[in-house]
């Protein structure tokens, strides 16, 4: 999967930033690291709350909870039933990350085939956002 020039910088700014400035960033509304956390939220209530929560331990509905999610291995939030892609990822450790994340936003069975997640997010825009957002409530990675 090729990422755009800005797409690759937002995401390597992040890398470099990300424990200097990320609870400066939390903060603000327009976080220089990825995208807008602010907007990220907007649209997460708009595209992924039908099927996720972000609640600390909340429960898990057609898709597991996402508190915390950077820093965790793919298909491991308890109590979530994953399929086969997501098990197979997990015995892998393989681990969220915020550029596997805005890949994964871009085409999830293309990451994982078989999986269940078919919503596909083609904007960067929009992808950097959800992701800055997803940063703000993961605050175990963003202190590593």
């Amino acid at each position: 999967m090729k990422l755009s020039k800005i797409a690759r910088l937002r995401i390597l700014s992040a890398f470099a930033l990300c424990v200097p400035f990320a609870s400066l960033a939390a903060e603000t509304e327009a976080s220089p690291i990825l995208g807008n956390s602010a907007n990220g939220h907007e649209q997460f209530v708009r595209k992924c709350a039908s099927c996720h929560t972000v609640d600390p331990g909340g429960r898990s509905y057609l898709g597991p909870n996402l508190h915390g999610v950077f820093g965790r291995v793919v298909g491991s939030y308890e109590g979530f039933r994953y399929g086969p892609p997501y098990l197979a990822a997990a015995r892998a450790g393989e681990v969220w990350t915020p550029e596997r994340t805005f890949a994964y936003l871009l085409d999830p069975t293309a990451m994982f085939k078989g999986g269940r997640m078919i919503l596909r997010i083609r904007d960067e825009t929009i992808r950097a956002d959800l992701t800055a957002y997803l940063l703000s409530i993961s605050p175990e990675y963003r202190s590593k």
